[in-house]
């Protein structure tokens, strides 16, 4: 019990209260492997039952008298529970006897704490040798179980929460790692790095993992997929990593193709279904982004709907831009195989398909959802869905509501500058409070966070959203207009854009009213929450888009703020398509090429917008990255584009480095803030308290050929002053972006020095007292988290494992054109291994009482920083931000009345400054 107590490594908080407690002479029906009560407070219920039970006896009532009075169910029940008491008491007083020695408090000190008097040094020595017999017992089994376990599986992890799996302490368990690399013939390798995927920038998880003494680190690191937890069984029969099913697939007999000459184009991507179909049912959702596996070697890819116009004898409709005659294979998807020619089962569409956790759109009736859902067909059994979801209805709403320097820069600068200046308004609030916090270590933890989004911030230069914004995905209504659309969640004739990205020039940008009366839109689409339906012609206005899953930011303009264009006359009616296919012989462009083209061209048409490229010259850039983002998928001649537009011409004029690969040729602040730059190894040493600048220092590492080993960084982030990155046209645009980055990351440095200077949090005795429950409902929350923590690893590994393969296999993954691509390949792979081995990432969070316990002291420095480093810095902010506020300040309220003022809604306007609606809408009151 001692060494369990001591698990999350604090004086006090493990002691105050595990299991259920005894009411004063009442019986109890304890919980788990813990004493009824095993705190202060649970002592003295101990004590105070077996002093009841004499004074009753001694007031002459029988034991079944005593029974009765106590409400035991018989005396047998009452004399169990008096030995089971003692021992109870017994087992108390020896963990805590050990608790106080550790504290290097001497054995009369002791006597005198615990049981008033001195003269019991004795009673204290004798708890003390019982105790140090309990620890080399378990000293001894765990020793053997690791030994044991090594025979079985030569690489054990022993980091960070393995110690729960054999209920000892962290300080236990690094001692009995020592004890053996002493014996001889065993090492504990204690830095074993590997990248940190599903988390922003580029974080390292250190692995501690336990091996013979004849193994290397470089043996672990080319047997990582080897290692395991210690102590996890991860399946009760066979020890393995759980496996994940195949997708079902459905027959091609039930798949009509709708072709180009049939309407198909205008439609492109739409997956039609057959209502009622069970295998194929999207639940309750009238849309959604899905994947259909086809005879068990290509599949569907596109929005998915249902449709009343199926032909007869088939299920499912898809439509293509592909001319008739095209075979199936040639119009679906190949299903991803392995080098081994097996389908990827890890990664069949090259998506991450929503998880149980993930998958809200099925009724829970309807059956278990781990990668897709599951269905009770007609035959009774329980089935797998051909159903495969990537987003469904209500996804959309969930995506980021700023607004990227790709679009902005191409506004006015004034409404970069006011956008960005509301950005930096909000984010400057969000430090003024932090700084105010009153417990020093939540504020500690909060301004690290905050410091690195500000950095994140100055790099991506996002802008605040406009009033209204919201993404929504496309799906096609073609009896539309091409100036209406529909889109329930604004009301009907509110003027809107639309906006997909990349988003080239501002005559991509669509300009349309909304219509919510449209009799057919309203039929196939219904009160879309996340959804805008359009026509054809809209869809090609917007950079050509189809309806896969393509998405736009759709944003009120009725002060038309939002500037834009018609379709530049060199762009109407060209078709990628038709100006640039295939010829005999030619190769067609890859999935990776693709990728870093579109960088160049993106970079390129930034670059000639922000100097004032005139007409004709966009033209040409903007027909080449037409050609470009179209020439995957539909084979085009993206070479003859090249030559045919000049493209060499136009970066000759506008780029510094037109041929420099790594760069794409980016020449202003807003393509170069995040190109990539090779800095010297380093890592970080610590934080200047003065400055609040991070202090580097660099490893030394080199490379197996011997040369100093580099590492990718971007450009904006590897300067003190953006203003650096202004080009030599030295325009508006890029000054205004420099201003809002400079801003960024001096509220950054300012975080970290305050966060730095900040003193340790002092614990409160008489907290802790009165918050025992509280403290130690956190501890076991605490012991939860921790017990993933191997799991997540574990998961980790697999994972690095997986995509330095893909790596090795596609080494084009590595260039800084690839970058956006390798980070989704990391993340459904982070994914599907968290799915194989059990990997949950459970987090801690406060009730209002544990928080208040929190805020109260009741807990130590170092136990608060353990919770706050396994907790979400979202629900914690949550909980640290005043709740209500009765007054505003006259900043406060002047940032309200803006917002207001703007357009922005209640809702908006409150969830951004973190206020109380009601409180919202008496200033607007006020202000009318």
């Amino acid at each position: 019990m001692n060494d369990e107590m001591q698990t999350i490594d604090i004086p006090e908080e493990g002691l105050q209260h595990y299991g259920v407690g005894v009411l004063e002479g009442a019986p109890g029906r304890g919980s788990g492997r813990y004493p009824l009560g095993s705190g202060e407070a649970a002592y003295q219920r101990m004590v105070n039952l077996r002093t009841t039970v004499a004074t009753l006896r001694k007031s002459g009532m029988s034991d079944k008298q005593i029974a009765e009075h106590l409400q035991f169910r018989n005396t047998c029940e009452l004399r169990s529970r008096i030995a089971k008491n003692r021992g109870e008491i017994h087992a108390y007083e020896v963990a805590r006897a050990l608790k106080l020695k550790d504290k290097q408090m001497s054995n009369v000190a002791i006597a005198r704490l615990m049981f008033k008097d001195d003269s019991k040094e004795s009673t204290v020595r004798n708890l003390l040798k019982e105790a140090e017999r309990n620890r080399q017992g378990k000293f001894a089994e765990v020793t053997s179980l690791l030994k044991a376990e090594l025979e079985k599986h030569p690489y054990l992890d022993v980091g960070e929460g393995t110690n729960l799996s054999y209920d000892i302490s962290e300080d236990r368990l690094k001692k009995i790692l020592t004890q053996m690399e002493q014996d001889g013939g065993y090492k504990v390798h204690s830095d074993i790095v590997v990248e940190q995927y599903g988390v922003a920038g580029l974080k390292k998880t250190t692995n501690k993992i336990l091996t013979k003494a004849d193994i290397s680190d470089r043996d672990v690191y080319q047997h990582l997929d080897e290692v395991r937890p210690a102590g996890f069984y991860l399946d009760k029969d066979t020890d393995s990593i759980r496996q994940i099913e195949p997708p079902a697939s459905i027959d091609g007999k039930r798949v009509y193709i709708r072709y180009a000459e049939q309407g198909g184009t205008d439609k492109d991507g739409l997956i039609e279904i057959r209502p009622g179909v069970e295998d194929l049912s999207l639940g309750k959702a009238h849309y959604a982004q899905v994947r259909i596996a086809v005879d068990g070697k290509s599949y569907l890819k596109g929005m998915a709907l249902y449709s009343d116009k199926i032909p007869e004898g088939y299920d499912v409709v898809f439509n293509t831009n592909k001319h008739e005659g095209t075979p199936m294979e040639k119009v679906l998807k190949p299903l991803n195989t392995t080098k081994d020619g097996e389908i990827d089962i890890a990664n069949p569409f090259k998506a991450s398909i929503k998880t149980e956790d993930q998958l809200k759109l099925a009724n829970e009736s309807e059956g278990s959802i781990r990668r897709q859902r599951h269905y009770i067909g007609a035959d009774g059994q329980e089935h797998l869905s051909a159903i495969n979801i990537v987003n469904e209805e209500g996804a959309w709403n969930e995506w980021s509501r700023n607004i990227s320097a790709q679009m902005l820069s191409k506004q006015p600068p004034a409404l970069a500058k006011r956008q960005l200046d509301l950005a930096y308004q909000v984010k400057k609030e969000q430090f003024d409070e932090l700084s105010s916090l009153t417990n020093p270590t939540v504020k500690k933890q909060l301004l690290q966070s905050f410091a690195d989004e500000c950095d994140h911030d100055a790099v991506h230069l996002k802008a605040f959203g406009f009033p209204g914004q919201t993404t929504k995905v496309l799906l096609p209504v073609d009896s539309l207009k091409d100036n209406e659309c529909y889109c329930p969640t604004y009301d009907t004739g509110t003027p809107v854009v639309a906006i997909r990205f990349p988003h080239a020039h501002i005559s991509e940008i669509a300009s349309m009213t909304v219509n919510n009366n449209h009799r057919e839109a309203k039929k196939i689409l219904g009160q879309a929450i996340d959804a805008i339906g359009i026509n054809s012609n809209v869809a090609r206005k917007l950079s050509g888009a189809d309806y896969d899953g393509d998405t736009v930011v759709v944003i009120p303009n009725k002060d038309g703020a939002i500037k834009f264009v018609k379709t530049l006359e060199g762009l109407k009616n060209f078709d990628p398509s038709e100006a640039y296919p295939k010829y005999p012989g030619m190769r067609v462009m890859k999935e990776s090429t693709k990728q870093r083209e579109m960088g160049i061209v993106s970079n390129l048409i930034t670059d000639m917008t922000v100097a004032g490229a005139n007409e004709q010259e966009l033209t040409r850039a903007i027909k080449h990255s037409m050609v470009v983002i179209d020439a995957v998928k539909h084979e085009l001649d993206y070479k003859r584009s090249e030559r045919e537009n000049n493209i060499d011409g136009l970066k000759a004029k506008y780029q510094q480095h037109p041929y420099d690969d790594d760069y794409g040729g980016a020449s202003t602040l807003l393509s170069k803030s995040k190109s990539t730059t090779y800095i010297p190894d380093r890592r970080l040493k610590g934080i200047d308290p003065a400055t609040g600048r991070k202090i580097w220092e660099d490893t030394g590492k080199l490379t197996r050929k011997g040369t100093l080993k580099m590492i990718e960084s971007d450009q904006m982030s590897d300067t003190d002053d953006a203003r650096t990155l202004i080009s030599k046209y030295n325009s508006q645009q890029e000054r205004v972006y420099a201003n809002f980055a400079n801003q960024m990351k001096q509220m950054a440095l300012d975080a970290r020095k305050e966060a730095v200077t900040t003193p340790p949090l002092k614990k409160n005795p008489e907290a802790a007292k009165q918050y025992a429950s509280e403290v130690a409902s956190l501890t076991v929350k605490l012991r939860t988290a921790l017990r993933n923590k191997p799991l997540e690893r574990m998961a980790q590994r697999l994972a690095n494992v997986e995509v330095r393969q893909h790596i090795y296999d596609n080494p084009e993954l590595k260039t800084r054109e690839k970058r956006g691509e390798l980070k989704k390949l990391k993340g459904r792979t982070l994914q599907y291994m968290r799915e194989r081995t059990g990997a949950n990432k459970t987090k801690v969070t406060f009730t209002d009482a544990e928080w208040k316990a929190v805020q109260s002291g009741a807990v130590s420095n170092s136990f608060l920083e353990r919770l706050l480093k396994n907790a979400d810095d979202k629900h914690v902010k949550q909980l640290s931000m005043p709740r209500e506020r009765q007054t505003l300040s006259p900043a406060r309220r002047s940032r309200v009345e803006n917002m207001l003022a703007r357009g922005y809604t209640y809702a908006e306007v409150a969830k951004t400054l973190d206020i109380p609606m009601g409180t919202v809408q008496g200033v607007a009151m006020e202000m009318r």
